[in-house]
Formats: structure tokens, C-alpha cells, sequence
């Protein structure tokens, strides 16, 4: 025997499963707030529930990334409002 759902039933899992969706989606993605315009030696950024990653020219730098550099290391970050901002050694 075949089991039918009303239409309101079926309603309400659908929204229920997009919601799911779109929650999971947006979680696993970060705001992109600039991009690595420039890198001298070494600078680190960790993005939020990522691991350290050493940050090359041209890669997207997201919200509440943190960004550090070693003694000699310097980058700058080009914000997507198009301001700069530089981070320098020791930082």
C-alpha cells in the first residue's frame, strides 16, 4: 500500500530540508574581504576552523582570518572596498 502525504506535510519537509541545506552551505563558506596583493618571505593566515596556511600573492584573504609574519615577513592585503592594508614583520 502506497502512503501519500498531504500537500502541507510535503511543504514542510521540503522547507525543512532547504533550510538544512542552506545552513550547512553558508557555514562552510567564508566572506571573502580581500585578496593577497603582495608577500615578502613568509606570512601565515589561519581563516576560522582552517588550518595555518602560508599565504601566496593573488589568494582570497576572509573574515576574521588572522595573518601573521615571521622577523623578515611583510604582505599587503588589497580590501574589496579597494583600501590597503599592510601587515609587517613581527606582526
Amino acid at each position: 500500500m502506497v502512503q501519500r502525504f498531504s500537500f502541507t506535510t510535503s511543504l514542510v519537509v521540503l522547507s525543512s530540508v532547504i533550510s538544512l541545506a542552506g545552513v550547512t552551505a553558508s557555514s562552510a563558506l567564508a566572506e571573502r574581504v580581500g585578496v593577497s596583493a603582495a608577500v615578502t618571505l613568509i606570512a601565515t593566515g589561519t581563516p576560522p576552523g582552517i588550518s595555518t596556511r602560508e599565504i601566496v600573492m593573488g589568494q582570497d584573504i576572509v573574515y576574521d582570518e588572522l595573518i601573521e609574519t615571521d622577523s623578515r615577513g611583510q604582505t599587503q592585503v588589497l580590501m574589496v572596498d579597494r583600501t590597503a592594508l599592510t601587515i609587517g614583520p613581527n606582526s
